[in-house]
């Protein structure tokens, strides 16, 4: 055994001085190498919780910009749209400017003068201040002569024309069972009641059928001869001059005014000024012109109506008033709808029951030198 640890401790410090050897032979940075092949996994590890919290932060500050470009995007469109639409006021306004400066041109301008035959009466042309500006020859179909009978005749007929048919149920009356007693009786021979002495169903008993009702194939219309009605149409057209008629009818206007009542283009121009105020506006207008009066005459005279109309849908009755004749009604329309006794129409709906109502010629009337001029060729 002595031997053994002899050897053992003869092997050791054999080795010692070698492994001396061999630890002054290693470099001193063998370690450090060591550790620097070790640091980058180590660093990695501990950085990675660290990428990942700014993570998130990376995000938003990406959110941020994106949503800083979609401002910056947003503003240029408006600014863009601002720049169209303000392109797009001032070509508005541009385009107000050339119309209103053609204005006064298109004033300027005058329309062909009507070559063909024309009336030899004359009448002046209103402004709608009231001032005479100038006038203007009559269409040829105001010499017709007056014909008060064919006027009162086409009126008659064409309130005929109008009529809905009417007559009683085929069965009014007669909604009973009865019979006849028969002579010997003492009795009127009537229908009665079966077990009943009381009459009914006949014509003289209480609750029966009328003798004579109207019947539904009465025909009501009633006919004219063409020229005829023509005839009439001009007649009452050329009894609208006449003032003498005019106030036969009881229509009121300043005296001295030149009947028909012409006024000038703007007449039908008025919607393009006046934005509100529509009646008044025409109320003013018609007051320059010496009308005024008769609308008042129709709101005065406007009055309940005697018997059943009151309770058929026309309970007041209305005088009748001015009648005005434009080219284009749905610019007047508006300013008239309020006055009572007021038709507006063209030239073309002009009937005899317009221009003579009730048959009796001579209604207070306003044409617009637009209408007058395309009446012309009447």
């Amino acid at each position: 055994m002595a031997d053994t640890k002899e050897t053992v401790a003869k092997k050791d410090a054999k080795k010692a001085p070698t492994e001396a050897k061999e630890h002054a032979a290693k470099p001193a940075h063998a370690h450090d190498a060591k550790e620097k092949a070790t640091a980058p996994a180590h660093a990695e590890r501990r950085e990675k919780p660290a990428t990942e919290a700014k993570r998130p932060e990376e995000r938003k500050g990406e959110g941020k910009k994106a949503e800083e470009k979609k401002v910056e995007e947003k503003k240029a469109e408006e600014k863009k749209e601002g720049g169209k639409e303000a392109e797009a006021e001032e070509e508005e306004g541009e385009a107000k400017d050339e119309e209103e400066a053609e204005k006064p041109k298109r004033k300027a301008e005058k329309r062909p003068a009507w070559t063909g035959p024309t009336s030899s009466v004359k009448v002046n042309v209103y402004s709608l201040a009231g001032k005479a500006k100038g006038k203007i020859s009559l269409p040829r179909a105001f010499d017709t002569p007056l014909r008060s009978d064919l006027i009162h005749a086409a009126v008659t007929r064409s309130r005929a024309n109008r009529r809905q048919i009417y007559g009683p149920n085929p069965r009014s009356g007669q909604r009973h069972s009865v019979e006849q007693w028969g002579k010997g009786h003492g009795v009127a021979r009537v229908m009665r009641v079966k077990g009943e002495r009381r009459g009914a169903q006949s014509p003289n008993n209480m609750g029966g059928r009328r003798a004579h009702p109207p019947t539904l194939n009465k025909v009501w219309e009633l006919k004219m001869n063409a020229k005829e009605r023509r005839l009439a149409r001009m007649s009452a057209l050329s009894a609208i001059k006449d003032a003498a008629l005019v106030k036969a009818r009881g229509h009121r206007f300043l005296e001295g005014l030149t009947l028909p009542v012409v006024v000038e283009e703007d007449f039908e121009r008025m919607q393009e000024e006046v934005k509100e105020g529509y009646t008044s506006s025409m109320i003013e207008t018609l007051g320059k012109l010496g009308v005024y009066g008769d609308i008042e005459r129709a709101t005065e005279g406007t009055h309940e109506r005697a018997g059943k109309g009151k309770l058929r849908g026309r309970r007041f009755r209305t005088p009748t008033s001015l009648l005005i004749v434009v080219s284009d009604v749905e610019s007047v329309r508006p300013f008239v709808r309020n006055l009572p006794g007021v038709e507006v129409v063209s030239p073309g709906l002009l009937s005899i029951e317009r221009l003579a109502p009730g048959g009796t010629p001579g209604r207070l009337t306003i044409i617009s030198v637009q209408a007058l001029e395309s009446m012309m060729g009447w």
